[in-house]
């Protein structure tokens, strides 16, 4: 192996000129602070200046405008620099493929919060890029703390910083892409100890500076923490110190200590008290002892291990759609018509509930597996080479942009789930076409026929009738038909048609013990309540009111779709009616409504009004809705 010196590498004529900017954030003002960032940036800055670096700009608890001050005038110094290092300590968070680093003062209330009130790490490589060799370390892989209200729209790691790969800098995270560093127990992270005593060993590549910090942290955590580095500059071994030829001393050993040890990580002496420059002259041949630990990581003569595989995708199940939007079509009673649309609306929300939600359930589930399968398996493990591990993290990437709400995996997904949307609106405009709801007319309908007809019972799921169920073409020969005028209302009843006002009192007195309210307990009586619509009860007397409210009472005492019960007026014999449940309607929050169509034939003159009748959640009684 060929040794050049970084003398040799940058021209003997530039000025030695190492600058770094080193950053610790810890009073965070509107998340949770950090005990070591302050700290690990002090101790950084000291090893930088025993490294060699000749201008160490501290910075602490940066707000937004004094970072953006501070990467301004460290541009400067950078540019024409040998080596430009940026050491950043702090909270930072990934959202949709980016890393973002946290000035103290963020808010970050949504995801459009973060470009203005953070710094992206390409924001923060950018300012030292003009330097001959970038360093940027990154001590911002903790877990995001800006609370339940905020959540990152990111689906490629699950927690921690997205990899970044950048030509010409050498890049390390203190925890492998979607992990979490830990502060530690003492005054200083471990990543920072580490980072502390191996920035200014002797002889050590720059190449191998992250290598050497990772086997570090990784036995000092138990594995815990793995730091991450992606070395884009050149394969020329560049060093920072150069060591003295001494006599060989004992190998110093690195403390392997639990995550929750209070104890400082031990880490090797340098092999000389000061450090000193590089030298421009030709290498020492004289032998230098190194512990194990310092020694650059050989790869394993065997051939790697398989990659994992992807967990199998979710599949949207091919069969179960209820395909029943048109079967109300057999029916000819419009509230026949109705109750048949109400169940096929409880299964299409069914299917909704029990297949659609589940599947997309399953796929975000799918999403976190891959990310974590990445994480424990393959990102920064060194049985892998680096083009295997970007090989899977690249597979891994694409498998969770077809994983996403418009990748090609939600295909079916998107098409069920808008057939879903159609045939449920569809059913919600039958529905009112045949109860009268919406602006639709009350649907007319044969009384005669109506009471002839044996209570529905229909096998929906197989399609057969039962028990004798009148069906339209049955009705067509059954020659069953009534004939009769229809009519809106007399005159007389404008005025209280168009006042909207009810019959009120009815239930005071001799109906409310004719029609047993004490026992049945139906509806509540007294004031302005009442059951009659006012355009129908304007035209009856009070014996006739009577008997149209005792036929809602019977029907509303039922709570049964197609309930019907007709009424004969006492003092007059050419006048008769009916009333007839079309639909019932349950909500998930408890309440109950009935669609009543009451109907009065008067002279041989029919007047069809339709009305609502509703009950909160816990009640008994049902009231008339104006």
């Amino acid at each position: 192996m060929i040794v050049i010196f970084a003398a040799l590498l940058f021209p003997a004529t530039v000025q030695a000129k190492r600058v770094a900017l080193v950053i610790g954030n810890s009073a965070y003002v509107n998340t949770r602070s950090l005990a070591t960032p302050v700290n690990d940036a002090n101790i950084i800055a000291d090893s930088a200046r025993e490294a060699g670096f000749d201008d160490v700009t501290v910075a602490l608890d940066l707000t937004m405008s004094s970072f953006q001050r501070e990467l301004l005038a460290f541009r400067e110094k950078a540019d024409g620099a040998e080596v430009a290092m940026i050491y950043y300590a702090g909270h930072g968070l990934e959202a949709e493929g980016k890393n973002w680093l946290l000035p103290i003062d963020a808010e970050l209330v949504a995801l459009a919060d973060l470009a203005a009130e953070s710094v992206s790490l390409g924001g923060l490589i950018e300012s030292a890029s003009g330097a001959t060799i970038t360093m940027v370390i990154v001590d911002a892989s903790r877990t995001n703390q800006f609370g339940q209200g905020w959540a990152p729209n990111s689906r490629s790691v699950p927690q921690g910083l997205a990899k970044f790969d950048a030509n010409d800098v050498l890049l390390i995270y203190a925890a492998g892409p979607g992990q979490v560093s830990t502060d530690g127990s003492g005054f200083n992270s471990p990543f920072a100890s580490s980072l502390a005593k191996r920035l200014q060993q002797s002889d050590l590549p720059l190449q191998m500076l992250g290598g050497i910090v990772r086997d570090d942290v990784e036995a000092f955590t138990g594995g815990v923490q793995r730091p991450f580095a992606s070395v884009g500059i050149t394969g020329t071994p560049v060093y920072l110190v150069r060591a003295t030829p001494k006599e060989p001393k004992p190998p110093a050993v690195i403390a392997a200590a639990g995550p929750s040890d209070s104890a400082e990580p031990s880490y090797p002496e340098p092999d000389s008290p000061r450090l000193s420059e590089p030298e421009a002259s030709t290498p020492s041949t004289a032998p230098v002892e190194r512990t194990e630990a310092e020694l650059a990581y050989v790869p394993p003569s065997t051939a790697e291990p398989d990659l994992p595989s992807l967990p199998a995708t979710p599949e949207l199940p091919k069969e179960g759609y209820p395909d029943c939007r048109e079967s109300h079509e057999v029916f000819q009673m419009p509230f026949d018509r109705a109750e048949d649309i109400n169940q096929c609306t409880v299964k299409l929300d069914q299917y909704y509930s029990e297949t659609l939600t589940p599947f997309r359930e399953r796929m975000i589930e799918h999403q976190k597996a891959i990310s974590q399968l990445y994480v424990d398996k393959v990102g920064g493990n060194m049985q892998y080479s680096p083009k295997s591990q970007d090989g899977f993290y690249a597979m891994m990437m694409q498998e969770h942009a077809d994983s996403d709400p418009e990748g090609i995996n939600l295909a079916d997904y998107r098409a069920a789930e808008a057939r879903y949307q159609k045939d449920r609106e569809y059913l919600q405009d039958r529905f009112c076409f045949n109860t009268g709801c919406g602006g639709y007319p009350v649907p007319e309908f044969d009384v005669e026929l109506a009471l002839a007809r044996p209570k529905l019972r229909m096998d929906r799921s197989a399609g057969e009738m039962e028990n004798g169920t009148v069906l339209a073409s049955e009705a067509a020969n059954s020659g069953k038909t009534t004939k009769k005028k229809k009519k809106t209302g007399s005159k007389e009843c404008k005025g209280a048609r168009s006042g909207g006002g009810l019959i009120g009192g009815l239930l005071g007195g001799a109906l409310g013990n004719a029609a047993g309210l004490g026992k049945v307990g139906t509806l509540i009586a007294g004031g302005l309540g009442g059951v009659i619509g006012a355009e129908i009860a304007c035209q009856l007397d009070e014996k006739e009111q009577e008997k149209a409210a005792e036929a809602t009472l019977a029907i509303v005492e039922k709570e049964e779709v197609g309930a019907v019960a007709t009424w004969q007026s006492p003092t007059r014999a050419d006048v008769s009616g009916s009333s007839t449940i079309t639909a019932l309607t349950a909500e998930p929050d408890g309440r109950k409504c009935l669609n009543i169509t009451d109907v009065a034939i008067i002279d041989g003159e029919e007047t069809r009004i339709a009305k609502q009748m509703c009950r909160g959640a816990g009640e008994k009684n049902y009231t008339l809705m104006a």
